[in-house]
């Protein structure tokens, strides 16, 4: 073929040129659109399959909280004798987001797009569904005014709440595992692309470069869209996997990720300090303060109010922690009630003041858990500050930091809860003892220890005993 177009007339030529010219073009169209026809499928399934999918099962898991919270609040609201008018007016609201409730479910089951692990988790939660409704609609029918068919009734709606709520998690879950799947196939599936398009532009260039190169810029232009769109959707999964899903705040996971930059930022301003031939001063905003912070008798919420009032009493901690601390700090939900705040670029001297705060923030505003419904909770808060040595910066990780400041939250709470306690480093401190004091009393051991402890007791100053 070659040979032929080698040997052809000139008018020959010039007809073929232009024919081979379209011809690629033509290849290096089809190819394109194949390619993105074909990346286009992959972001629909994630974009408008699977996230979607994502979405709607985190609305079933709010409106089932919401709901039980009302139904909650109803036979509580019956059991303490409150005018009947807000109770039936509160009724009629729960039956009707019972009845939403169902529609949703219904309408969710419906779509022919889910597995069979997702329409078996639908299903679950049908039937739990239709179980738990019929408890709160026998429950809400009853006006009896006692107290005690009030507490029955909500203790037995709480397993069906758990079982219902298992399976939402379980759902979420599975829709996550297939949303992560989903990015990797699609970047698969865009590194292919990218081979086919390489090779229709390669034969592109042996007619007409300079057709075939603006198509291929309208192609990598296209792709590099899609890609973006990828990448995008990548992020906002990796960023859900750095996040608690109840609160909103950080996890450990995001905090191990970030810590070590500080750290070493930290250790290097005191290291330039222990270098300088006068030390005069210690480093300025150079300390890292750990705080743990633990809602003080939260199991007592849970059994009289239910889960889902712990869980909003949760939700509203972010806020408040929000207010007190700059958005450079990190806000972590430690576990289950327990949430740890690391202070970034402070000074130690600023700690205690923050312990306060934290103090009277929670203790000194309700919770509301729902209209006309709210609860007064306190707190007790632990903190130690990094380095915990100032003269030998490197001598304990982060880790051990968090230990610290957990012994000096359990010294709050062990002296009555509503208070700080935070543990520091004196010029007596040595570091062969500070791993020793952990393993007895810790009060006694840090002044034997030779560490200074700063405490708050409500209406009282700031205290610091030192040994």
């Amino acid at each position: 073929m070659l040979g032929l177009i080698r040997n052809a007339s000139f008018r020959l030529k010039v007809i073929l040129a232009p024919l081979c010219a379209v011809a690629c073009l033509l290849a290096v169209g089809f190819i394109g659109y194949t390619a993105n026809n074909s990346l286009s499928g992959s972001l629909v399934d994630l974009g408008e399959v699977r996230v979607p999918k994502i979405v709607r099962a985190a609305e079933l898991d709010q409106q089932l909280r919401s709901i039980h919270i009302l139904v909650n609040q109803s036979l509580a609201w019956e059991g303490a004798g409150f005018k009947a008018a807000n109770i039936d007016e509160l009724d009629r609201s729960i039956v009707r987001q019972m009845v939403a409730y169902e529609k949703l479910l219904g309408d969710t089951l419906r779509d022919d797009r889910l597995d069979a692990v997702e329409r078996q988790q639908l299903q679950i939660m049908s039937v739990e569904f239709g179980k738990y409704r019929k408890s709160a609609t026998e429950a809400l029918e009853i006006k009896t005014g006692m107290l005690g068919n009030a507490v029955f009734y909500m203790t037995t709606m709480d397993g069906t709440f758990k079982r219902l709520h298992a399976a939402i998690a379980d759902l979420i879950g599975h829709e996550g595992a297939l949303s992560r799947e989903a990015v990797v196939e699609a970047r698969d599936l865009a590194a292919s692309n990218l081979r086919r398009i390489a090779a229709a532009l390669a034969l592109a260039l042996g007619a007409a470069v300079a057709t075939a190169w603006l198509m291929a810029s309208a192609v990598h232009a296209d792709f590099r869209e899609k890609n973006q769109a990828l990448v995008q959707a990548y992020r906002a999964i990796e960023e859900a996997s750095l996040t608690d899903p109840l609160t909103g705040l950080r996890n450990r996971r995001f905090l191990e990720q970030q810590l070590d930059a500080d750290i070493s930022l930290c250790h290097r301003r005191y290291n330039e300090w222990l270098k300088a031939p006068d030390e005069a001063s210690m480093p300025v905003d150079a300390d890292m303060a750990f705080f743990l912070i633990d809602i003080d008798h939260f199991k007592a919420l849970n059994d009289t109010y239910g889960h889902a009032a712990g869980d909003k009493v949760l939700m509203d901690m972010r806020g408040r922690l929000q207010e007190i601390f700059r958005e450079s700090d990190y806000l972590v939900r430690w576990g289950g009630e327990e949430f740890l705040v690391v202070a970034r670029h402070t000074n130690r001297a600023e700690a205690e003041r923050l312990a306060e705060r934290i103090r009277v923030s929670v203790g000194g505003h309700p919770f509301e858990l729902a209209p006309g419904v709210s609860v007064t909770k306190t707190c007790s808060v632990g903190f130690a500050c990094l380095p915990f040595l100032p003269r030998e910066p490197e001598a304990l990780n982060w880790l051990k930091i968090v230990e610290i400041a957990d012994q000096a939250l359990y010294m709050a709470k062990r002296d009555g809860r509503d208070r700080w306690f935070g543990l520091l480093a004196t010029p007596n401190t040595r570091f062969d003892d500070v791993n020793r004091w952990l393993l007895s009393d810790p009060k006694e051991a840090a002044i034997k220890a030779g560490m200074s402890i700063a405490r708050r007791e409500v209406g009282a100053q700031s205290a610091l005993a030192q040994a």
